[in-house]
């Protein structure tokens, strides 16, 4: 985001202070804004990894905003992927050099909450590509 926000019409400012008092809520053991939990036990986010911490603080900067909007379009379904955004073969391996993000695979497959599709999509992008930079040259 440009320091000035220009770039999303969110100011720099509210961006910090919005993530400065999510940090100051959940260090102190409580969402105050909304009442979601902090922990959950048992809970397997996807294959490999699970996932009792639901929510905590947000590491320091640079902090970046980006504006999504609601959409109707959805899929479901594809081949599993582990932790490393790594895809599956039926034995549950990784198959070399394939990658998935967002729906294909996803991680809610099974409990699928709505609204998710664009940051898994981000988040899952982000974590192939850094597991896939890593690989060695063919």
């Amino acid at each position: 985001m440009a320091k000035d926000g220009k770039k999303n019409n969110v100011s720099a400012e509210n961006l910090v202070e919005t993530v400065k008092r999510w940090n100051e809520q959940i260090t102190a053991g409580a969402d105050k804004d909304f009442g979601r939990p902090l922990e959950k036990k048992d809970k397997v986010a996807f294959e490999g990894r699970e996932a009792p911490i639901i929510s905590r603080p947000i590491g320091e900067g640079p902090y970046y905003a980006a504006e999504l909007y609601p959409a109707i379009l959805n899929t479901q379904g594809g081949p599993k992927r582990n932790k490393l955004g790594q895809v599956l073969d039926p034995f549950g391996n990784p198959i070399p050099r394939l990658y998935s993000a967002g729906e294909l695979g996803s991680m809610w497959g099974h409990i699928y909450q709505g609204a998710t599709n664009n940051s898994e999509a981000c988040v899952f992008g982000r974590i192939a590509g850094r597991t896939a930079a890593g690989e060695q040259n063919w």
